[in-house]
């Protein structure tokens, strides 16, 4: 007798089987699902590359007044601020004259930041000279063979600390002015990532200023280039007001108020005249906040994925009429 039932299951479940994939809808859909996984794979990993950091070469066009150079020294002064704030945190350097520039602004193991200032100050004037007036200029100081081994050994500095801006943009800078359609050329060779066109008003207007570029989708250089020139920008705003550059930042400091939290006293100590007290909200107090939002997420989608499964249950158990043969046989 059981036989018998389960030879009835297995010939309506070939028949049911055999109907389903007998469909077109049912083809299409098995063709079609892995050749649509694979297109928006690659569409995602398209995407991810062209708006991924880009790195390689740059130039700059300088309509004004030495702008550029401002920019370039500003952009020198950070790297070398981020190198030596973290090369010389290291236990061995690789050579000896960092191991004395470590001595000289690091005090009872602890970088001297106003030091490191001076010192990176006294670095980036020798690095803007021309290389044939260095010499005289230089006299075999520490600054003259921290710049000789810093021009000499890019490749080992960009292994010591390779968050400088030099690990992914280089402004190319040919010996001869160059044109924007020269450029052009250049960017569509791909020899350049792009280039930048500084206006002559740039201070009073940055409306003229421009990036060229061949990916549209990567502008992470342009961002990187302009966070540089408003800080040149402002400083030249500053001096054409006449204002103070302390004045200047403090008028443009910020204001942030921290989160605090009360803390309720006892009414012994509030009878005796002692103030209300506050203490500040931790970064684990603000986590525990998010907990409940975390359960209810996870509920919601135990429940969202859960009644979808119960649909297509029985959905599929309408469709076949599993049950009704069954219980009509029994």
């Amino acid at each position: 007798m059981v036989s018998k039932y389960l030879k009835n299951v297995l010939l309506i479940a070939r028949r049911d089987y055999l109907e389903s994939i007998s469909t077109k809808m049912f083809w299409i859909g098995a063709l079609l699902g892995p050749i649509l996984m694979v297109v928006i794979m690659i569409v995602v990993g398209l995407v991810a590359i062209n708006t991924s950091a880009s790195k390689g070469k740059y130039a700059v066009i300088d309509l004004s007044s030495g702008i550029a150079d401002e920019i370039r020294t500003e952009i020198l002064k950070s790297d070398l601020n981020k190198f030596l704030t973290s090369a010389l945190l290291l236990e061995n350097l690789p050579d000896q004259v960092l191991t004395q520039v470590k001595e000289q602004v690091v005090d009872d193991g602890t970088l001297d930041m106003a030091r490191v200032s001076d010192f990176v100050n006294r670095v980036t004037e020798y690095l803007t000279f021309p290389v044939h007036e260095r010499r005289s200029n230089l006299n075999s100081s520490l600054e003259e063979r921290f710049v000789s081994w810093w021009e000499e050994s890019q490749e080992q500095a960009l292994d010591l600390v390779p968050t400088v801006s030099l690990s992914r943009y280089v402004e190319w800078k040919p010996g001869t002015e160059h044109t924007e359609s020269e450029l052009n050329q250049r960017v569509e060779d791909e020899f350049l990532l792009g280039y930048l066109v500084i206006p002559e008003d740039i201070v009073d207007s940055s409306e003229d200023a421009k990036f060229v570029t061949k990916n549209i989708l990567k502008d992470d250089l342009a961002v990187w280039y302009a966070g540089y020139a408003t800080t040149v920008i402002r400083r030249h705003r500053v001096e054409e007001s006449n204002i103070e550059v302390d004045d200047a930042r403090w008028i443009m400091r910020g204001v942030s108020f921290a989160t605090n939290k009360a803390v309720v006293l006892s009414d012994d100590s509030s009878d005796a005249g002692v103030p209300s007290q506050t203490s500040r909200v931790t970064a684990g107090e603000r986590l525990a906040r998010f907990a409940p939002a975390i359960y209810q997420y996870v509920l919601w989608f135990m429940v969202l994925f859960g009644s979808m499964m119960l649909m297509t249950g029985t959905i599929e158990e309408k469709s076949t009429k599993l049950v009704e043969v069954l219980l009509s046989n029994v």
